[in-house]
């Protein structure tokens, strides 16, 4: 049975190897891309807010006001393009 190779060699010999990761991990990393994902599609007033809101009240919190300003910033960009039609 061969010897456990050191994760820095691992990492030389296979590098495009994706960590290992557990599901406390894998968890804080979707929250955290679905954080960003919505991040980028408000303007930098609206990322400020969110961003007071993630510091006060945590990332779910801040992505659910996010998809929510999202949301009403794409409805009254509809609304508004109505009106001037």
């Amino acid at each position: 049975m061969p010897a456990a190779v050191p994760e820095s060699v691992a990492l030389e010999r296979y590098p495009g190897r994706c960590p290992r990761l557990s599901a406390a991990q894998r968890a804080a990393l979707k929250l955290q891309d679905k954080y960003m994902g919505t991040m980028r599609g408000l303007k930098p007033r609206q990322r400020a807010k969110i961003k007071k809101i993630r510091a006060a009240k945590g990332f779910v919190a801040a992505i659910k006001a996010a998809e929510r300003m999202a949301a009403w910033a794409a409805c009254s960009g509809m609304l508004k393009s109505l009106w001037d039609a």
